[in-house]
């Protein structure tokens, strides 16, 4: 039976906040860059091991240990003491601190884009970059996948908020439109019931009277008077009189309540019998009229 048993050993892949790989010069690998790492104690725990390893080998405090695999090496090529049978467990670790890092020792920090083509660095290692770089452009490429999705997503509530606030700005639009249509159709109710009190008060002012005592001056004042203040406050809501003498009948602005025989040429307005009225582009009283044949 032999007297030689397995090494179990520990490496740790060091990342620095760039992405860069912390690379070792290695005697026991015939002056190659590797991992660094070493022997587990007997009653050690694997992670303090790794701790350990690397503070005592490169002075560097790291952190955030994460299991990769375990490989196991007989009789290693490329190691000086190829008679040897380890079992290694590996370990992806973020660097704490890279201050105090041991003055006798040759190390690098490369890209692992680097390490593939390097020509110094062991074989090992570069086919766990290998593996790393094919993982990390799975995680890219899920994570663009992710992106895609995301994007798609947030352009599908981009558009529909931008579709509720063109709904919520179209409705306050009508909603100030009803406001205004109330507010005319309100003051045109208004005006309706307002209206034939003037054309009353124009009638009895056109009506003739006597001027017996002379009461008929002071009468005819009063009237005028009142019909001006009527006629004052149509105009202030924007109420104008429909024409109508001397006008050509036009059935939007006019009702024809009579025909009669006329020098004036046919269809055209010969007198008023009641008044007509718009507010501002909008008849709310057509004229009613007697029109020649």
């Amino acid at each position: 039976m032999s007297d030689k048993f397995p090494k179990l050993v520990v490496g740790a892949y060091i990342f620095n906040k760039k992405g860069e790989l912390f690379l070792l010069k290695s005697s026991h690998w015939g002056d190659l860059y590797a991992a660094p790492g070493g022997e587990v104690n007997y009653g050690e725990a694997v992670e303090d091991a790794v701790v350990r390893q690397i503070k005592e080998k490169t002075g560097l405090q790291i952190q955030n240990l994460n299991f990769i695999a375990n490989a196991e090496v007989v009789h290693p090529e490329q190691r000086v003491d190829s008679d040897v049978h380890l079992v290694s467990l590996r370990y992806r670790a973020e660097i704490k601190n890279d201050t105090g890092i041991l003055d006798d020792i040759e190390f690098m920090w490369l890209k692992p884009e680097e390490v593939v083509g390097h020509g110094e660095v062991r074989e090992g290692v570069k086919d766990f970059v290998k593996k790393y770089l094919v993982e990390k452009k799975k995680i890219f490429s899920k994570k663009c996948k992710d992106c895609d999705d995301n994007l798609r997503e947030s352009e599908e509530y981009k558009q529909g908020w931008q579709r509720a606030q063109a709904d919520y700005k179209n409705l306050q639009k009508e909603i100030l439109d009803q406001r205004g249509e109330w507010a005319r159709m309100s003051e045109q109710q208004i005006l309706e019931e307002f209206i034939p009190v003037y054309d009353n008060f124009k009638k009895a002012f056109a009506m003739e009277h006597g001027e017996e005592n002379g009461k008929w001056e002071n009468w005819a004042k009063g009237i005028e008077y009142i019909m001006k203040q009527f006629g004052k406050i149509l105009e202030d809501h924007s109420v104008v009189e429909i024409r109508t003498e001397g006008e050509l009948f036009n059935p939007e602005l006019h009702e024809a309540m009579g025909e009669e025989d006329s020098e004036e040429d046919a269809g055209r307005i010969l007198r008023e019998v009641d008044g007509g009225y718009k507010m501002k582009d909008k008849v709310i009283k057509v004229a009613k009229v007697i029109v020649a044949k």
